[in-house]
């Protein structure tokens, strides 16, 4: 089986993506993959990604079309007469999440060059995979954003005769948060299926497109299972360890953890912060340096980005008490798994699906986003850098138990794959 993935960059190097390594070591039934990326750059593929896939792999680039050409309107003008129904749908679509009753030329004309572009890159896409797609009965096209890519593979399914469907995590969901979101209503239609990464998305885009309602369902995403550990803090170090791990961007609010930190009665503290860029980490770091600069017992160190493996030897070889998100928007973070699967309690904002993770009180904290956020985290630093062995103790417990229950690789992959290879059988 042939199994077609639409990604914005990977297999090469893309912080948003990296999760793909993990999912990839649960293809079942497939023994060959496609990768078609929307990156520009072609030169920093990441071999170690590739290694370890067990099908054969290919990677093409979605082509790139740029400006507004003869070529590009001559091309425009074979896929206008197909374009015509899916169009209408984007036009009204916008027109309907701009407020108006009509469509304008603001909204008429993004709508027209997207779908026009879109055509053009699923008709030069359909020549290079025709061939390799020759002995392949029903291929699988997976996007992994309910974005660009899930137009693609609903259209490309429905002209090379296979079938299509797609994730959606955060920015593919949320357009009060992110804006508009471009071909929901012209992609769905040619999906099979559409799997949210939370409960809270589903339950939105099902509001968005209650005509498809019933093609709409959750699938978390999951982490691998790491070493054995025990979940009490038998290595605790003496500072109290708090850990956080996104990348640096005015959504994920990372100041707030400077803040809030400074408003801390207890301590000492170390706070080890991972994710890059390296420009905004910097800042970051000279940030804390002077906001902290009267409590000398409150200490940090900034790693920049790790890979899923390198995240997973730090949990591995450092006790960690407390996983921190300020996010102002989320999906449901896979860096919250990540660290309950080592029995770290988390306390992050009530946005997104972070409630179906964390269990307020149960296995970490709810934080509401208000005027006093930043005093919350710190109340709840202090609440867990002061609690006795017994409440630690349940709080690490319950948080394993959420990860084993709900967000294992090992079982949520399995089936997400399993189900893409049954779509051949319903074929």
């Amino acid at each position: 089986m042939t199994l077609i993935v639409f990604t914005l960059r990977y297999p090469f190097a893309d912080y948003a993506e990296v999760f793909l390594d993990t999912e990839m070591q649960y293809l079942a039934d497939f023994d060959r993959v496609i990768f078609c990326h929307f990156g520009k750059e072609r030169n920093d593929v990441r071999p170690e990604a590739l290694a370890r896939i067990n099908a054969i792999v290919d990677v093409i680039g979605v082509p790139i079309i740029r400006g507004h050409t003869w070529a590009l309107w001559m091309r425009a003008l074979l896929v206008l007469p197909a374009a015509g129904p899916d169009l209408l749908r984007e036009v009204m679509a916008r027109a309907k999440h701009s407020g108006r009753r009509r469509p304008t030329l603001a909204v008429i004309g993004p709508s027209v060059l997207g779908i026009l572009k879109l055509r053009i890159q699923a008709a030069v896409l359909k020549d290079e995979l025709s061939p390799l797609l020759a002995r392949s009965r029903v291929p699988v096209f997976y996007s992994y954003w309910f974005a660009g890519g899930a137009y693609l593979a609903g259209l490309l399914a429905d002209e090379l005769g296979g079938k299509a469907v797609a994730r959606a995590h955060a920015f593919d969901v949320y357009d009060d948060i992110y804006g508009y979101r471009y071909f929901h209503s012209c992609s769905i239609r040619r999906l099979d299926a559409v799997f949210a990464c939370s409960e809270h998305g589903m339950n939105r885009l099902r509001v968005e497109l209650p005509d498809y309602s019933t093609r709409i369902h959750r699938a978390y995403l999951g982490t691998r299972s790491p070493a054995a550990l025990p979940v009490t803090p038998s290595h605790h170090c003496e500072a109290f360890h708090v850990l956080t791990c996104a990348n640096v961007n005015p959504g994920k609010r990372l100041e707030r953890v400077v803040d809030a930190l400074s408003l801390t009665t207890c301590g000492p503290i170390h706070w080890t912060h991972i994710g890059g860029p390296d420009a905004e980490m910097i800042a970051l770091r000279e940030y804390a340096s002077e906001r902290l600069r009267s409590r000398p017992e409150i200490t940090s160190d900034f790693l920049g980005f790790l890979s899923n493996e390198e995240v997973t030897t730090y949990y591995e070889s450092s006790h960690v008490d407390l996983f921190v998100s300020t996010s102002d928007h989320e999906g449901l973070p896979v860096t919250m798994m990540e660290a309950m699967s080592f029995g770290v309690p988390v306390v992050g904002t009530d946005v997104g699906g972070v409630a179906e993770i964390v269990r307020d009180n149960v296995n970490g904290f709810i934080v509401p986003i208000d005027d006093a956020v930043e005093d919350r985290f710190a109340q709840v630093i202090d609440r867990v850098c002061s609690a006795d062995a017994q409440t630690i103790s349940a709080l690490r417990s319950n948080a394993k138990q959420t990860w084993h229950e709900h967000f294992r690789a090992e079982s949520n992959y399995s089936r997400f794959f399993r189900y893409l290879s049954s779509l051949r059988i319903q074929a």
